[in-house]
């Protein structure tokens, strides 16, 4: 079936080559291998400006941006360059170019863009000079007057096809200064220099439908926009788990900026009726609080999953340099078409993020019930793994042993890979399984496919974090690497405590027992039921001999796990360790503190 066309405002940059006929007449296989690199040369500075190079076609060129500053820079910069190039040309076959640009309404089918915006465009490229740049006077009102540039009205323009006349503005860089490429300094950095990517959180769209029920309906729309916008190699996504902590609350994008430690913040709310969704989006600058661009979308329930393309691919062209929007499209193509099945499996991802055994409980059966109405949900299955890795993890074993949970997690996980292989969860749950049962290498390589098909999936990079940890003090440095990069990523995650954990199993591990006893305490004030972190400043404190934190210490552990043997650590937890010395020396630790042998 043919994609659905999409409309929307939009920015438009249409480039001709002045005169290009009488360059052909010169020397026809010459001309158009000139003419093509030209409009090459440009494609390439409209891609670093973040616009979109929809088609080049015989003598004209034709983009797309979100914010016309964009696309005026790119249209400078390109005819600057494109003055030097010429006057190294020996000969007569020069190609001169016009620039026009302006703001209106498009349709978007098969990387082609046609409507009243091209049109436009192209004929405010006719009114400008050769080498020249024309704005409408629309997008001359949007740009910031900070910018470097020189703007010459030329009236109003009675334009063909159109009724009303435009108002034109010819734009000129300043003498002695060069064009700025504002997308670029933003992407230079973050608000702490810790990246040099654009940086955004999607937070969770606001339920309108006046349904508490459709909740978990727009709760979908925006993890699956994560999702698809996490596959890029260039945007830096925080994570769910971390965006989701602001759900049903009334917040400031700029607080939420500053908290999540991003450039951009993307907002939407969903309206259900009958068989149509009104769904709103706006992307946002954190740091102004200014809207770079907001949509509306009336769709039928079934052109769900075009709208979130949609959404995914202005977010991509706005904040993202060098990003195909094409490789966003399996991110959303992996769901089920019931709804239902949909709002089931978000509805258990709150319950299991709310991380209590009742909750874990209601997860698994939710998950079930999805599974059985369509067992060919990647994200069901998924979502099953992860929760018998949690009950393994916590202890919540109920009347299964725990190489009953790792194999039920195991086969969850296979199978959501079996539906798709680049189920990012699936793969980072099968690692952990790989890492409980002592297969580190093996758990390892999963992580790594893992970071090459998402690169923002904060929790593949925390598990790569664990097994570096407990594979022994050389990995150290690796291990540190891939815990602050996942709490970067996840800075309000549920798994924060696992992270500040692990953190303090790898310091202990390299004998630097002050900072075991810090990032375990730091674990225990997110979870005070983290036996993990118990365990560390139990062995910490006695290895030190300080025994009298050491019991205070053990009498938590005792707390969270009540039978705590030596012999029980032994059978549970020694798989965990890649070399026996590590391993013995938390026993050691254990030991001396006064853990019983049976």
């Amino acid at each position: 079936m043919a994609e659905r066309p999409s409309r929307k405002l939009a920015v438009l940059l249409h480039a001709d080559v002045v005169s290009s006929t009488a360059l052909v007449q010169l020397d026809e296989s010459l001309a158009h291998e000139r003419i093509r690199d030209a409009f090459q040369r440009f494609a390439d500075i409209i891609v670093t400006h973040g616009g979109i190079a929809h088609e080049i076609r015989g003598d004209a060129l034709v983009a797309e941006f979100s914010r016309a500053s964009d696309a005026v820079s790119a249209a400078l910069e390109f005819q600057a360059a494109n003055t030097t190039h010429n006057q190294q040309i020996p000969d007569k076959v020069v190609p001169l170019v016009r620039v026009g640009i302006a703001m209106g309404e498009v349709v978007i089918a098969d990387n082609t863009v046609t409507g009243e915006g091209i049109v436009l465009a192209q004929r405010l490229e006719q009114l400008a000079e050769s080498g020249g740049v024309c704005v409408q006077s629309a997008a001359y009102e949007t740009m910031p007057k900070r910018l470097p540039f020189s703007y010459t009205n030329l009236g109003e323009k009675v334009l063909k096809g159109f009724s009303e006349p435009v108002k034109v503005y010819a734009v000129h860089v300043m003498d002695n200064v060069e064009v700025p490429d504002e997308r670029c300094q933003e992407m230079s950095t973050t608000q702490d220099g810790s990246s040099d990517k654009p940086s955004i959180a999607v937070l969770p769209f606001t339920n309108m439908s006046g349904d508490p029920d459709q909740q978990f309906f727009a709760d979908g729309i925006a993890e699956d926009v994560i999702t698809a916008l996490s596959r890029f190699h260039d945007l830096l996504v925080i994570a769910r788990n971390s965006s989701f902590k602001y759900r049903e609350q009334s917040v400031d994008v700029r607080q939420v900026g500053h908290d999540l430690n991003v450039l951009y913040v993307l907002e939407g709310s969903v309206r259900i009726a009958g068989k149509r969704a009104r769904i709103t989006a706006q992307l946002v600058e954190a740091e102004s609080g200014n809207h770079q661009w907001a949509e509306r979308f009336d769709r039928s329930l079934e052109d769900i999953f075009e709208v979130q393309d949609e959404i995914t691919a202005l977010v991509a062209s706005t904040v993202g340099q060098q990003v195909r929007v094409a490789e966003s499209k399996s991110a959303l193509r992996r769901g089920t078409k019931d709804l239902r099945v949909r709002d089931l499996v978000a509805h258990a991802q709150w319950q299991i993020d709310r991380i209590t055994m009742e909750s874990a409980a209601k997860a698994r059966e939710i998950c079930l019930t999805a599974i059985e109405r369509d067992p060919q949900f990647v994200h069901a299955h998924s979502l099953l793994a992860f929760i018998n890795i949690i009950e393994h993890a916590l202890g919540w074993w109920g009347d299964r042993s725990p190489d009953e949970l790792r194999a039920d997690a195991a086969e969850a996980a296979r199978i959501a890979i079996k539906i798709d292989p680049d189920d990012e969860a699936a793969r980072t749950y099968l690692a952990l399984v790989n890492f409980m049962s002592g297969k580190h290498d093996a758990a390892i390589e999963a992580c790594e496919t893992v970071l090459g098909i998402n690169p923002n999936f904060a929790q593949a990079l925390g598990v790569l974090g664990l097994i570096y940890a407990y594979s022994g003090a050389d990995t150290y440095e690796r291990s540190v690497e891939c815990l602050d990069s996942a709490i970067r990523l996840s800075p309000n995650d549920p798994w924060l405590p696992i992270y500040f954990g692990v953190r303090g199993t790898a310091e202990f591990i390299i004998g630097n027992n002050d900072a075991a006893i810090e990032w375990s305490q730091k674990a225990l004030q997110r979870n005070p039921d983290f036996f993990s972190a118990n365990r560390n400043m139990v062995c910490a404190f006695a290895l030190d001999g300080e025994f009298e934190k050491a019991q205070e210490a053990l009498d938590e552990y005792k707390r969270t796990v009540p039978n705590v043997s030596i012999a029980g650590y032994i059978q549970s937890s020694r798989p965990a360790f890649k070399r026996q010395e590590d391993f013995d020396l938390v026993v050691k630790g254990l030991r001396l503190a006064g853990v019983p042998e049976e």
